[in-house]
């Protein structure tokens, strides 16, 4: 009865004597305040749902619902969580500023709202109902609050804003992804890892894949554990990947560079053949690692078989020209310490003499490759091995044309 008669007050003051706008203020606020002061905790909410559903009284119904909402017996309410929501998003999208600044985070507020309305009532339920309609028409307002604060490089305020359109639509990729590129250019990659993950519950996509790797990767790592644990946790991510995209030559690669990098040389070996089978125009490629992994394991005559295979598909590969150069420069210098540990009379024997010979003519050997090495690559420290080539074998000509 006293909560009718105040209300009653109110709306017969506003609506047949029509004050001046000063005057209805006063009213509103006075019986605003006898509603908080006066009524049950229930009132209270039915006081908030008739000021805001039947008189717009967006003030008075932010004050009535904390006060319901403060309550510990109103915390299982899903009605009273709605008209939290409600009302708070009644608040964000004010045109009033004043309305505005009734709370610093109302979307927060409202989307807390409508989520609790939902996970506390029955799935069919009014309330719940209620809260899913509401929380559909309020997700662009969200989502677009995230693109806002993007735009103005206030990242952690889209990122919010990003999570709470999750809540919104738990189901649709558009805030996830957003989210995770936003998070990535902020160098949040925590925040892009926990995205990433959730996206491909959603929908398995190569990219999605690769850049949960990338986040993993960036993470701070303060120990070697650390190190060894992301570096665990990529490949899990990558072999997960592979299962869904067994064809994808980038997974493939990122595949063999993670078990190069944990110096699982067989593993990788064992990829990488079957890779040159699913993705022969990248066989190149694959068989220069192919040559730097048995290279890593000793077997120098596979390591020079797999360059050559590199280098029959093109002969100025770069790397593939290097690495020849390279391990015909090593057996070579191979050859000199053994020379260099015998005496004199063993060094001017015939069987010294041909020690010598197989050197120079392996240092020889190496010339050419490192000269194709060159062309595609300056490199300085090529540039220096070529000039003391040039000299021990006396080739002037090249060597004054070497630039």
């Amino acid at each position: 009865m006293l909560l009718s008669f105040y209300v009653t007050i109110y709306i017969f003051a506003k609506h047949y004597f029509k004050p001046k706008k000063e005057i209805m203020n006063k009213i509103k606020i006075l019986v605003g305040f006898i509603l908080l002061s006066t009524v049950t905790t229930y009132a209270q909410l039915t006081s908030a749902a008739i000021a805001i559903d039947d008189n717009n009284e967006v003030k008075i119904a932010k004050e009535l619902i904390d006060k319901y909402m403060s309550k510990e017996k109103s915390a299982n309410d899903p009605k009273g969580w709605y008209y939290k929501g409600y009302i708070y998003e009644r608040i964000a999208t004010s045109n009033d500023e004043a309305i505005r600044k009734l709370d610093a985070d109302p979307l927060t507020k409202s989307v807390e709202g409508y989520s609790k309305s939902i996970s506390l009532d029955k799935p069919n339920g009014e309330w719940a109902k209620k809260s899913k309609e509401k929380s559909t028409n309020l997700w662009p307002v969200v989502y677009n609050k995230g693109i806002e604060y993007y735009q103005a490089s206030q990242f952690s305020d889209a990122l919010r804003m990003m999570e709470l359109s999750q809540n919104l639509k738990p189901s649709d990729t558009t805030s996830y992804v957003n989210a995770a590129l936003i998070a990535l250019q902020a160098k949040d990659y925590a925040f892009a890892k926990k995205t990433y993950y959730k996206l491909l519950e959603l929908n398995k996509n190569p990219n999605y894949y690769r850049n949960l790797m990338y986040a993993i990767q960036e993470l701070p790592k303060k120990t070697k554990q650390d190190t060894l644990d992301a570096d665990e946790e990529m490949l899990k991510v990558v072999q997960m990947a592979r299962k869904e995209f067994p064809k994808d030559p980038n997974l493939m690669a990122q595949e063999v560079n993670l078990y190069i990098s944990a110096k699982r040389q067989n593993e990788a070996i064992a990829k990488l053949t079957e890779a040159i089978e699913t993705d022969p125009s990248n066989a190149k490629l694959y068989y220069f690692n192919l040559g730097i992994l048995h290279k890593q394991l000793n077997e120098d005559a596979k390591a020079k078989d797999y360059f050559q295979k590199s280098l029959k598909i093109d002969s100025l590969a770069e790397e593939s020209n290097y690495m020849m150069g390279l391990m015909l420069m090593e057996e070579g210098d191979a050859i000199n310490k053994k020379l260099n540990k015998m005496t004199y009379q063993q060094s001017i024997s015939p069987a010294g003499k041909k020690e010598e010979d197989r050197r120079e003519a392996l240092y020889r050997k190496a010339i050419p490759y490192f000269e194709k090495s060159y062309r595609v690559n300056k490199d300085p420290k090529l540039k220096i091995q070529l000039e003391e080539l040039y000299k021990r074998f006396k080739m002037n000509d090249k060597l004054s044309k070497l630039k």
